[in-house]
């Protein structure tokens, strides 16, 4: 991945939100964690499979706090895990905050805190997982442009500066908040060294 493309620039930045039924006892995330520490091999999460964000992360959180084991629900889609989530069949899901998002306001599921260090500005009343009480804790899926390894240097620094463009755009960015996603420009130096320090961390 290093050797074959030439890093043009990040895009955006999905965030994802802790969320529980609306009928679990669960109300925030500390509470979370001292259930799941109390009820060891007893607790579930829903994923969508191996390798995926949501196992990852909630992976991540288990490493960062040595939480005791946990049950992973495997699911095609965040879409499909809903129901028993919403049902509380499910005990929690670390799932994109876009795709929980409309089960949050209808009052579905409760959002229990954000996965990044800051709050998302389209969901302000959301505590971040830091706020709950996990130091450290940050998780965000990606996106980003790349181009051919040879690409020459002019080229990539005109992508990049029309990507900047769109990216801080009123109307590109009014999109972004729609759908939960954080844009991200960033110069190709950057995005490139983020892209090593991401291979190495989920190394």
């Amino acid at each position: 991945t290093v050797k074959d493309f030439a890093p043009v620039s990040l895009t955006h930045l999905t965030p994802y939100v802790f969320v529980v039924s609306a009928q679990s006892s669960v109300q925030s995330l500390a509470e979370l964690i001292r259930h799941v520490r109390a009820n060891p091999g007893k607790v579930s999460y829903g994923t969508t499979g191996p390798g995926s964000p949501q196992q990852l992360s909630t992976l991540l959180l288990a490493q960062q706090l040595g939480l005791p084991e946990m049950t992973e629900i495997q699911y095609k889609g965040s879409s499909a895990a809903h129901p028993d989530l919403i049902a509380n069949r499910v005990t929690f899901m670390i799932d994109p905050l876009a795709a929980a998002a409309p089960h949050i306001k209808s009052g579905l599921l409760r959002a229990l805190a954000v996965t990044t260090p800051q709050r998302n500005a389209a969901h302000p009343a959301i505590p971040t997982a830091i706020e709950g009480g996990v130091a450290g804790y940050d998780f965000a899926s990606w996106g980003g442009l790349f181009a051919p390894a040879a690409t020459p240097r002019p080229i990539v620094m005109r992508l990049n500066e029309e990507i900047r463009k769109v990216l801080t755009g009123d109307a590109m960015k009014k999109r972004f908040d729609e759908m939960g996603l954080v844009a991200k420009p960033s110069a190709p130096e950057e995005f490139g060294q983020f892209l090593v320090a991401e291979m190495n961390r989920w190394k």
